[in-house]
């Protein structure tokens, strides 16, 4: 298992400075003004940060230890199903518009991915998208996609 976590980790290596790189080129700004750039950036850098710390398991693994991280062939399946999801969230984001495509998204990942009930699936996704619309919308007064229905 060691060497499919070594594999992982250096293929989010270079995935995270894939997106440095990319975020970079499109704009970070600064702190009072943030580009286009800056959120994306943050995120390749979190991406090349834990798969450093994958990266060190693996071979701390090799040694002696015992870290598995792909060791629940179960899992693999919730992975790939949370890829998905996220590339489907910003596929409809546009056409269904933030709120109601970010509360079916934390439904499905409440409900699918981490196994809650029905009702703490929807109560937990009601929270966010209504959290996630007043942070962004009326703290940050950023633009978000309505959608077809005006949401």
């Amino acid at each position: 298992m060691k060497k499919l976590d070594q594999i992982s980790g250096l293929f989010l290596l270079a995935l995270g400075i894939f997106i440095c790189f990319e975020s970079y080129r499109v704009g970070l700004g600064d702190m009072h003004n943030p580009g286009p750039g800056f959120f994306p950036f943050l995120t390749g850098l979190a991406i090349f940060g834990l798969s450093l710390v994958l990266l060190i398991l693996s071979v701390k693994a090799g040694m002696g230890g015992q870290v598995i991280f792909w060791g629940n062939r179960e899992k693999i399946l919730q992975v790939a199903l949370c890829v998905l999801s996220v590339q489907a969230y910003g596929f409809f984001l546009e056409k269904i518009g933030f709120v109601f495509c970010t509360l079916i998204f934390i439904v499905f990942i409440a409900k699918v991915i981490a196994e809650m009930r029905w009702s703490g699936a929807v109560m937990l996704a009601i929270l966010s998208s209504f959290c996630a619309y007043i942070v962004f919308r009326l703290l940050l007064k950023t633009d978000l996609p309505i959608g077809n229905w005006g949401i």
